[in-house]
């Protein structure tokens, strides 16, 4: 091409076309697949990891795998989980203390399509509960009480999880996310993270342009330059982008920059990057 005269806007014409339908193709992905892969992926992972949770309950052996829960059961039959002996401990927001001792339990399990939480059925038992400032505590006698469980997903932190949502969604939950802050049902981090969501998946289909371009403009060179320090001005570019880029992210998690800045800072540097490259360019003809 360079032989034939043609310029280095018509030889980067083709590779900008392509790169834009890869990034096009990305951003696509992104606006909803990706996020159902990401959500389906966690979703076989809760099962797996709740099933191995549930696999430490075992005879004789203090279960303390849920937060604020204690558990024990002096026999428990690992197949159909029927127990025996139980105590279980609790700690709750509106109790101080909460004790449940049972003869006889079962432990269920729900099906996978089922709506039904995991829970434990207690038979011929009796509650101990201490209020809070209250030294004495209160003793319930019952037959039969279903103790249900949170949602194991709960455990693995998914709520308000912004990467496995679908772009609309996302914008939704983006206009919605100062009020879950304020109303404390986020925390800052999680909040950094909805509001930048939605620049990173723009922001991955984007690079696609400045990469593409750069790659080429730095595998460009004189015939004689060597290809070892072609691909070390390759990776130098690569560190710097990286460097300034997840630096610059992990200060905006913290509150201490905007959360636009990393995207604005690493655009800026790979354009200079790519403005630099585009003049170090050798050209026999109309360069």
């Amino acid at each position: 091409m360079r032989s034939l005269g043609m310029s280095i806007k018509k030889t980067l014409m083709p590779i900008f076309m392509v790169s834009s339908l890869v990034g096009i193709m990305l951003f696509v992905l992104h606006w909803e697949f990706i996020p159902a892969g990401r959500a389906y992926g966690r979703k076989i992972f809760t099962e797996v990891k709740s099933k191995a949770i549930l696999a430490n309950i075992t005879s004789g052996n203090f279960f303390t795998e849920i937060p604020d829960l204690l558990f024990f059961a002096e026999k428990v039959d690992p197949v159909t989980y029927q127990m025996e002996n139980i105590f279980l401990y609790q700690e709750e927001e509106d109790l101080k203390d909460k004790v449940i001792f049972a003869r006889t339990g079962h432990l269920v399990i729900p099906k996978n399509q089922s709506r039904e939480n995991t829970h434990f059925k207690l038979w011929n038992g009796e509650i101990l509960f201490r209020q809070p400032g209250n030294d004495k505590y209160e003793k319930l006698i019952f037959q039969q009480i279903d103790y249900a469980l949170p949602p194991f997903d709960t455990y693995f932190d998914i709520a308000f999880k912004p990467s496995f949502i679908s772009f609309p969604q996302l914008l939704s939950l983006n206009k919605k996310a100062k009020n879950l802050l304020d109303d404390e049902k986020i925390d800052h981090e999680r909040f950094i993270d909805i509001r930048t969501e939605p620049w990173e998946r723009l922001w991955t289909s984007v690079i696609c342009l400045f990469f593409a371009g750069l790659g080429f403009l730095v595998g460009l060179g004189h015939f004689r330059q060597s290809n070892k320090l072609r691909s070390f001005y390759a990776f130098l570019i690569l560190l710097v982008y990286f460097v300034s880029y997840y630096f610059l992210m992990g200060l905006a998690k913290k509150a201490k920059v905007e959360f636009y800045l990393p995207f604005l800072v690493s655009g800026i540097l790979l354009s200079l990057m790519l403005a630099y490259w585009w003049r170090k360019s050798r050209w026999v003809l109309e360069s």
